[in-house]
């Protein structure tokens, strides 16, 4: 492999993945507890799914209903930047999936991508240490 490739690559995602889940949550309290049960957060590499993913598992834990509207006044609450808070935004992911029948699914290809990328980087972490010399390889084995 040259380095022109190793430089180009990006971290696995699945971007149809992550905007499955988010659209499949806005379909009912079901399909929130069942994504909130496999995915945090941080397990989406789409920073603004991320922030939305945020923002409904707040809005379901204190009872409220999870809608356009209701999501919109949730992410104004976050701060969260204006691309997100966009309406046009919000409704392209509702309408983006007819039923949150496979949102599991969806969800466990999110955990398996994040997974994958802490992996990288805890790689990348062990091929830094080894090359900065400053461990012993007893010590960078113990890590």
């Amino acid at each position: 492999m040259d380095v022109e490739n190793i430089v180009k690559r990006l971290p696995p995602y699945s971007a149809d993945a992550e905007k499955s889940v988010i659209g499949s949550m806005f379909l009912g309290k079901d399909a929130i507890m069942k994504a909130t049960e496999i995915l945090t957060a941080e397990d989406f590499y789409t920073r603004q799914y991320a922030v939305i993913f945020e923002a409904i598992r707040n809005l379901a834990e204190e009872g409220k209903p999870v809608d356009q509207v209701t999501i919109l006044k949730a992410l104004e609450e976050l701060g969260a930047p204006d691309e997100i808070r966009n309406p046009e935004f919000i409704a392209s992911i509702i309408s983006y999936v007819p039923s949150s029948v496979n949102i599991a699914d969806y969800a466990k290809i999110v955990r398996d991508y994040a997974v994958k990328r802490r992996l990288i980087k805890v790689n990348e972490e062990i091929a830094s240490d080894c090359y900065s010399g400053q461990y012993s390889t007893e010590d960078l084995l113990a890590q």
